[in-house]
């Protein structure tokens, strides 16, 4: 069974740190007001995972969640750019590699006026 270190931004800016074997449950926890949830989320509502990573096993999640509840905030909140930076470079390549199949298609449809707006969306920030 694979365990799952992960972080979540509060509605009040915080970042609260955690273990879990089913990461959307875990949310569903800390966002319904039951005692599942952390008692640290339960009055910060809503949160949102913002970086999550996978382990083989308890002891190893275990060991990342003390590590990372033990780095400074400006540490923490790498790990979660990096991981934005992440999606935003897997949302690019699914853009571009749907508009190469739309380049193989043989109808004629163009793209979708918001097209550029996509695209600038997706460009680097410099």
């Amino acid at each position: 069974m694979s365990y799952f270190c992960y972080i979540v931004r509060c509605a009040d800016g915080s970042l609260y740190t955690g273990i879990t074997t089913d990461i959307q449950r875990r949310l569903k926890e800390h966002n319904s007001k039951s005692i599942r949830g952390a008692k640290y989320t339960r009055f910060r509502l809503p949160v949102k995972l913002v970086h999550s990573e996978q382990f083989p096993d308890r002891s190893s999640a275990m060991k990342r969640e003390y590590e990372i509840k033990h780095l400074p905030r400006e540490e923490k909140e790498q790990l979660i750019i990096s991981e934005d930076q992440k999606e935003a470079v897997e949302r690019h390549r699914r853009c571009q590699y749907q508009i190469g199949l739309q380049s193989l298609r043989t109808d004629t449809k163009p793209l979708p006026e918001n097209y550029q707006n996509l695209k600038l969306q997706l460009s680097p920030q410099s």
